[in-house]
């Protein structure tokens, strides 16, 4: 359920990085395949864009990383390595690829970060005893795309909940501004 991503061998570690070349290169190499098929299906059919072997390789080629990861990872790491950073990414990007480059980005900040935490907490928990106390990377990640994830939230320039807030009460100020005007230009 949670996995073991601080235990992680070298094989499984060389296994992960062959599915994210493998991953990746074929994001490249079908991008706009992939953009109209997944986004717009009508529009893919229309246009003849519908290619089975690519929507067929797309789910093979995400089959094959989350068996190889959820072992590693955890099925809590796993989805929440899915879901926070490509939500969050899309509340700061407009376009396929910037959204790509910003989960991706997103992903791997917050889990390299996990790891750095996890590892500089075993060295600075150690107690007078010889026990030492460790964070879990796994939750120590989650943790850290929630925290990204609710940041972007709050703050997205486009449609964070403070913008947001900010931008209705400008707004209200200028209905009352107005409304005030419309009753002196009537009075």
């Amino acid at each position: 359920l949670v996995g073991q991503a601080a235990t992680m061998r070298d094989q499984q570690a060389a296994l992960a990085l062959l599915c994210a070349l493998l991953g990746g290169a074929f994001i490249l190499r079908f991008s706009r395949s992939l953009k109209v098929r997944l986004f717009d299906k009508d529009f893919a059919y229309l246009t003849c864009l519908t290619n089975r072997v690519i929507e067929g390789l797309f789910f093979g080629v995400l089959v094959l990383t989350v068996l190889v990861s959820v072992r590693v990872k955890g099925v809590v790491l796993m989805s929440a390595l899915f879901i926070f950073p490509a939500i969050s990414a899309r509340l700061l990007g407009s376009n396929f690829q910037r959204i790509l480059g910003l989960a991706a980005l997103i992903g791997g900040a917050c889990g390299c970060g996990g790891l750095l935490i996890s590892n500089a907490s075993a060295f600075a928990l150690t107690s007078g005893e010889g026990h030492s106390l460790w964070l879990p990377t796994g939750p120590l990640i989650v943790l850290l795309l929630v925290a990204c994830f609710s940041c972007v939230l709050l703050f997205s320039p486009k449609e964070g909940l403070c913008i947001r807030a900010l931008r209705r009460a400008a707004f209200m100020r200028r209905c009352q501004a107005e409304n005030m005007l419309k009753v002196m230009w009537k009075e």
